[in-house]
């Protein structure tokens, strides 16, 4: 996940969801079986982005959405020499 194509945030679900599942799972995040079984962005996978916006991101308000700076994160901690 390098670009946001679209924002990402609670009620969506797709293929751009399932990426952002799985860069999740490399980072420890809980996500809900059922989120996961349909690629959906329920309230764990909102509350996993909160908790990594908490975090890591003291300047950006907790949202729960993916947006560009959410994705520079996630990016930044899985992919930590880029």
């Amino acid at each position: 996940m390098r670009v946001v194509s679209r924002i990402l945030s609670i009620g969506m679900h797709g293929p751009d969801v399932r990426e952002l599942h799985e860069k999740l799972a490399l980072l420890d995040c809980f996500i809900p079986p059922e989120e996961l079984k349909h690629s959906q962005f329920g309230p764990g996978t909102r509350k996993a982005v909160m908790d990594l916006q908490r975090a890591h991101l003291s300047y950006h308000r907790v949202t729960g959405i993916v947006d560009q700076v959410t994705v520079n994160l996630i990016n930044s901690e899985v992919w930590p020499e880029h």
